[in-house]
């Protein structure tokens, strides 16, 4: 197998969980790609918001509900309706099936952030205060 085709393999590679509620949700980690076009969808005062950010993440790495296709949201709307019809539970069940995946797959990694050998002028940079946050946010979960 090629590396492009592992690559793409496990963008595409998809894990369940189940909420309190008994929803079975189909969940995939979101590509660098995906992250880019919710930033986008978002506008640029709430992707300066983290809180948001982060629960419009959770949300969009839905793929089914009871299995019934959730199509990938591409504006502030339809991210907000996929967050309403997911509640607490569903957000709450996303989240920890992704921290579960990624323990998985990087057993040994510490939970220390590994530092960019860069120099500062070459980092990448986002407008505002928060860019740091928002930056380890973003890439946290990338898979």
């Amino acid at each position: 197998m090629s590396p492009s085709e592992t690559i793409i393999g496990k963008a595409a590679e998809t894990r369940s969980t189940v909420d309190t509620l008994g929803r079975r949700l189909t969940i995939r980690s979101l590509t660098a790609l995906d992250k880019l076009r919710i930033l986008k969808a978002a506008g640029p005062d709430l992707a300066l918001n983290q809180p948001w950010l982060a629960m419009a993440m959770l949300a969009s790495s839905v793929t089914v509900i009871d299995d019934i296709p959730v199509p990938q949201p591409s504006s502030e709307i339809q991210i907000e309706a996929l967050v309403g019809r997911l509640g607490d539970s569903g957000i709450e069940a996303i989240a920890q099936a992704l921290e579960t995946y990624q323990k998985a797959i990087s057993p040994n990694r510490s939970n220390k952030r590994e530092t960019c050998s860069a120099p500062r002028s070459d980092r990448l940079s986002l407008p505002g205060q928060k860019r740091g946050a928002i930056r380890r946010r973003l890439f946290a979960t990338s898979g």
